[in-house]
Order: structure tokens, then sequence, then C-alpha cells
């Protein structure tokens, strides 16, 4: 192996460690204490839940043979994209430019560090299949393991590869120049929403070009999806004269819109922590833009739900507190996790999908844990900005 394969990889390994020794003491212990419990907690009570439906599961073919295999599929990739992605960004960052490295020995060291990272990752995905397979008690739960792990690894690398394989000679330039490089627009109330104290908050949290939008293909593919989703809710609703799946195309794609266009960023910034700069501004000044986004998504379908079936008016005034609560936990997540925005979303999925699972059997009594999470993080996260 050459001197610089592994150069991506010990640079991964040396920022985990490096973030690992910044926090407290106590935020260790209550991650690896609280943590464990839960992981622990949530593989038992799956398996208690296959063993009791194991006879209805066991006859269900196309969720074994179709079903899983591709949620395997779709994992696999997720990972993939998001792994690929941060190898080739630390493979390729302006600081390693001093080194002697061609582009070929570059994307070699990201695409070593992908594969180091993705093999524990497609062995969890086939141990977990098989697992799932011999508590069910379906026939060769070790093959079934294994091929869900290759399906793992085949999705892992199908969009890994491009990703490090697609780094431009340009990548060398800092965020900010390769900004400016790409295409932007100017839109009209981007400045009003972004020049109260502290100005262009926004800008810097999403890296942009002060008062001006960034056009890429992927933010634009990601709306024109939510838009199609919430236009088939709204005909749904008008043809059924139902409320219901217009208000949840409205609570889930305001959601989507909030998780997606919410930066935290700046609140680990030292430029802003030593600024007289209060903890709450900050965080409100944060939240302003993807909150208006959310609610401007969330208006079309709330609407299209009301005109549907008038005598249901509650149910869009009850989806709007509803959004607004699930994007105050998400706030608190982001706020915690600022500069891992996808520990943020997977914590905050797994915590609303695991109280809506045993929502029908605890009730309500279920919403204050998640509650009381979210406010415990907002309050780690403050004191952090304060004390570091």
């Amino acid at each position: 192996m050459a001197r610089f394969d592994r150069l991506v990889l010990g640079l991964l390994w040396r920022e985990f460690r490096n973030s690992v020794r910044s926090l407290r003491r106590s935020d260790l212990l209550w991650i690896a204490i609280g943590g464990g419990l839960l992981i622990a907690y949530g593989i038992a009570d799956l398996a208690a839940g296959l063993s009791h439906s194991a006879d209805r599961l066991r006859g269900l073919d196309a969720l074994w043979l179709f079903g899983l295999p591709a949620l395997a599929l779709a994992f696999g990739a997720s990972a993939g994209r998001g792994l690929g992605r941060l190898a080739a960004s630390r493979a390729f960052a302006p600081y390693l430019r001093p080194l002697p490295l061609s582009d070929a020995a570059r994307r070699r060291s990201a695409g070593i560090a992908a594969a180091m990272l993705g093999m524990p990752l497609a062995l969890a995905a086939g141990l977990a299949f098989g697992t799932a397979c011999a508590v069910v008690g379906r026939p060769a739960p070790a093959l079934s393991g294994a091929v869900a792990a290759a399906l793992f690894a085949a999705a892992f690398a199908a969009m890994a590869l491009p990703r490090i394989r697609r780094v431009p000679q340009g990548e060398w330039a800092s965020d900010k120049t390769e900004v400016f490089r790409r295409r932007t627009i100017a839109l009209p109330l981007l400045p009003a929403l972004d020049r109260s104290a502290p100005r262009w908050l926004g800008a810097w949290a999403w890296q942009m070009p002060a008062g001006r939008l960034v056009l890429s293909l992927r933010p634009i593919a990601g709306i024109a999806l939510l838009v199609v989703t919430a236009a088939l809710a709204m005909a749904a609703s008008f043809a059924q004269k139902l409320a219901i799946p217009a208000v949840a195309a409205a609570v889930l794609g305001g959601l989507a819109v909030f998780m997606l266009t919410l930066r935290s960023d700046p609140l680990m910034s030292p430029v802003l922590r030593t600024a007289p700069v209060r903890f709450l501004t900050a965080w409100t000044r944060l939240l302003r833009l993807p909150l208006l986004l959310s609610l401007v998504f969330f208006a079309a379908p709330a609407s299209a739900a009301a005109l549907a079936e008038p005598a249901a008016w509650e149910m869009p005034l009850g989806g709007s507190l509803v959004l607004l609560a699930l994007n105050a936990c998400y706030a608190a997540f982001s706020a915690y996790f600022a500069t891992a925005p996808l520990l943020a979303r997977f914590g905050f999925t797994w915590a609303v999908g695991y109280t809506l699972y045993h929502y029908p059997e605890y009730g309500r009594i279920l919403l204050v844990p998640p509650g009381l999470l979210a406010a415990w993080l907002w309050v780690r996260a403050r004191r952090r900005y304060y004390d570091g």
C-alpha cells in the first residue's frame, strides 16, 4: 500500500477523536449510557415484535424476497452517497494542496476510506437481515444475511464511486470561491430576511453569497419531488373529499423542508461564540428562513385540505401546531449536533419514529420523553455555545 493511501482514513479518524475529546465527560457518559440503553431496548423490542408476529411474517414471501432487499439497497445507496462525498471532500481539501499527490492518488485514498467505513455497515446490515430471518423462522438465514450484505455493499459502491470520481480540478478552491463560481440568482426577499443582526447569518450557514441563492440540481430535484408529492396528496383530498391526505402531506413536507434547509454550523464557530451575541438570538436567527419556507410549503396543502372538507377545519389547524412542535424538536437536535446534520436527522427521525410506533399502546404520555430529550439537547447546546 502506498504511503498516502490511508491519508483520508487517518484524517477522518483524527476528526472523530478530536470531536470526542471536545465533549465534556458528562456528555460522553450520557451518550454512552443513554444511547446504549436506547439501542439495546430498541433491538429487544424489535426482536419481541418479530417473535410475536412470526407466524404471519413467515408467509409473506414478497416482503422477504423483494421488500427487505430493497431496503438494504436503499440504505446502502444512502450510506455510499454520504460517505463517498465525505471521503472526497477530505481528499481534495484545500489544506492538503501542498502534498505531492496526484488526483488519482487522492481518489484512491478517498476510495479506501469509503470502503473501510462501508464494510462494517455492510456486515451489520447482513447480520440484522439474517437475525430477522432466524427469529421469524425463514429458511437459510445465513444465506439471506449474506445476500443482504452483498446488496448493501453493491449499492454502497455504486453511489460512493461516482462521488469520488467526479471530484473536479476546481475542488481545490475554497468554499467561498467555489460558491461564487457557480451560478447564482438574486432573491428580493432574501436580503430583507437575512440582514437583521447578526447580519447574513443564514448566508453564512449555507455558504452562499449574501443575498443570493446558489442554483444546483440536487435542491431543485428535492423541491420538485416534494411539490409533486404534495400535488398528488391535494388531488387525493379533492377526489375523496377528505382532509387527511393533504394535511399529512403538508405536515411531512413542511417538516422535510425545515430539516433540509436548517444549518446550525455557525453555532460552533469561534467567531460567533466570541461575539456579543446571545445563544437564543443566534439560534432563532438560524431558524427564521427555514421556518418560513416550512410554513410556506405547509400553506398550500393545508388550504386544499380545508377546501376539500370544510367541516374538518380543525385538522389543518392541528397540523400546523404539530408541524411547529416537530420543527422545534428538530431545531434542538440540529443545535446540539451542529456540525453533524446527518446525525441530527437520524436521531430525530429515530426518536419520532419510535414514539409513533408505541403511541397506540401508551397514548399521549409517550410524547413527554421526546420533548424532554429535545429540551435537554437544547440546554447542552446552549452551554456548549458559551463554555466551549
